[in-house]
């Protein structure tokens, strides 16, 4: 069913260079209006990265501003059911950005901490205690952006 939903969302842009797929961006209900989901982007991004679109982590091969490693890759191509997410397309901001959007949706997490937590642990992260600590990094950006 998920992935029925997923599909059937909307095209808004062809960002990633092998991409065909990316729907609209809606808000986590629970969270309000657009600034505060841009904003939460923005914390996540800097938490992983520090902004930094050419960041790269060898031990982990983490890649760009998401630090997004070959593994999910793999899976956003099998939520998608397709092969239209390549490597390189980690090094590109908005196709990052699309990647975690497909991610979470897929997973139905509704909340940022459920998001945050996911995006760091895995499929069940935002229940495991390892994550806590990136999900308070997080906040704190997030506080430090809306200040």
């Amino acid at each position: 069913m998920k992935k029925i939903l997923v599909s059937a969302l909307v095209l808004a842009t062809a960002s990633c260079a092998s991409s065909n797929y990316c729907k609209s961006w809606n808000n986590p209900a629970s969270q309000g209006n657009q600034d505060s989901l841009d904003t939460f982007i923005s914390a996540l991004i800097w938490v992983e990265s520090r902004g930094n679109d050419s960041a790269y982590c060898a031990s982990e091969d983490a890649v760009g501003c998401l630090q997004i490693r070959p593994i999910m890759i793999d899976e956003v191509n099998r939520i998608t059911n397709s092969k239209q997410y390549l490597l390189e397309d980690r090094w590109d901001r908005d196709c990052s950005i699309e990647i975690l959007k497909v991610y979470f949706e897929y997973y139905g997490w509704d909340d940022f901490e459920m998001i945050a937590r996911g995006w760091n642990g895995g499929p069940k992260g935002y229940a495991k205690s390892a994550t806590e600590g990136y999900w308070e990094k997080v906040k704190v950006r997030m506080e430090a952006l809306n200040a």
